[in-house]
């Protein structure tokens, strides 16, 4: 249970699920956020890790042993290490094997190896349901897959609204993070590769020229922090990029942005974009599939080419010229969130196809 959009689902599904599923999360690896567990635990779930090693094959034979013992109605894995291990365990217990729905959540092509593609194909048998968060991604799983759009069933991400609308916003610590700056942009994720944080960095010496006093706010934590922080010394732009390390109320760093930049090389449909359109930020994000389920460009966002300098600072530049044309922006993706990206819907629909593959559990 780390930091990402996927584990913030597991955690709302939990939260806010129906009385009658009693869930038990399973982490396979010895990688926690105390924060994700402590909501898990606190609606009355069981938490438990089984430190498993990556792709060793004895991990299956423990977790296996573990699903055995349990004899769950149904597993629900998530990410490519656990659906992987998650299926072949399941598969393995043939007649006692639960109902197994397989939750892809970005671009398998991309974000998934070689090995689980092909692994993902041969273990298809054992899944009873495939769920994608957006029409992109469940278009590129069926295309994976080899079968037709109709074996995935796609269920949007979506954010407990009142959550954040219930939220105090600190605003001393607005302050902080703004730190005098005229123009805040700001960027919200874990950081890794997949995150194109180079190319927004890179984007700030054009927002720099056009105002000195300029701050990009990088909000998250990752195995990249210490590169990116190289980098920007490099690049001579210290003095305008600020790390923050992972926050726990993502309220405040939304209140000081003025702009969220989503720069990704690949995509599901991001939690970090629905949460920015609830607190009424506007966005520019790189057009990439999964984003572009969400963000209409001139609609509710702007949208920028993947991996272009320039397409970023322009699209940034323009919303920071034109205090109208953020303000529609924001407000359209307001009431399109609101309508349809909350969290009650997507804990609706899973559940709805929790009681079509076991329709006699109670």
């Amino acid at each position: 249970m780390g930091l990402g959009g996927a584990q913030s689902v597991v955690a709302d599904l939990v939260e806010a699920r129906d009385s009658h599923i009693q869930p038990y999360v399973i982490s396979l690896r010895n990688k926690s956020l105390d924060r994700l567990i402590r909501r898990i635990e606190g609606s009355g779930a069981s938490y438990q890790t089984l430190s498993l090693n990556k792709w060793s094959p004895i991990g299956v034979l423990r977790l296996r042993n573990f699903l055995s013992h349990w004899s769950f109605d149904l597993l629900h894995t998530h990410l490519e290490y656990s659906n992987t291990f998650g299926v072949i365990a399941a598969g393995s217990l043939g007649q006692q094997s639960p109902c197994v729905v397989r939750h892809i959540h970005a671009d398998p092509w991309s974000h998934n190896s070689a090995v689980f593609r092909a692994v993902a194909r041969v273990t298809s048998r054992y899944v009873d349901a495939h769920v994608a968060p957006g029409p992109a991604v469940a278009a590129m799983t069926a295309s994976m897959l080899g079968s037709g759009p109709d074996c995935v069933r796609t269920i949007r991400n979506g954010i407990d609204m009142q959550r954040f609308e219930a939220t105090t916003v600190d605003s001393e610590r607005v302050r902080s993070l703004r730190a005098g700056a005229k123009r805040v942009v700001g960027f919200a994720g874990r950081l890794v590769e997949e995150k194109d944080l180079v190319t927004l960095i890179d984007a700030m010496t054009a927002l720099l020229a056009a105002e000195p006093s300029t701050r990009l706010l990088i909000v998250g934590d990752g195995p990249l922090r210490s590169a990116l922080t190289q980098y920007c010394q490099k690049k001579q732009l210290s003095h305008a990029v600020v790390f923050t390390g992972y926050l726990e109320n993502m309220a405040d760093a939304y209140h000081a942005m003025d702009v969220l930049a989503f720069v990704t090389k690949y995509e599901g449909l991001p939690v970090t974009l629905i949460e920015a359109m609830a607190m009424r930020v506007p966005v520019v994000a790189a057009a990439v599939p999964g984003v572009t389920d969400i963000v209409v460009d001139g609609e509710t966002g702007l949208l920028a080419a993947p991996a272009d300098v320039q397409s970023m600072a322009a699209n940034l530049l323009r919303l920071f010229a034109d205090p109208g044309l953020a303000e529609t922006l924001q407000n359209t993706a307001y009431e399109i969130v609101r309508k349809e990206y909350s969290r009650t819907r997507m804990v609706d629909e899973t559940e709805r196809l929790y009681a079509e593959l076991v329709p006699d559990a109670t």
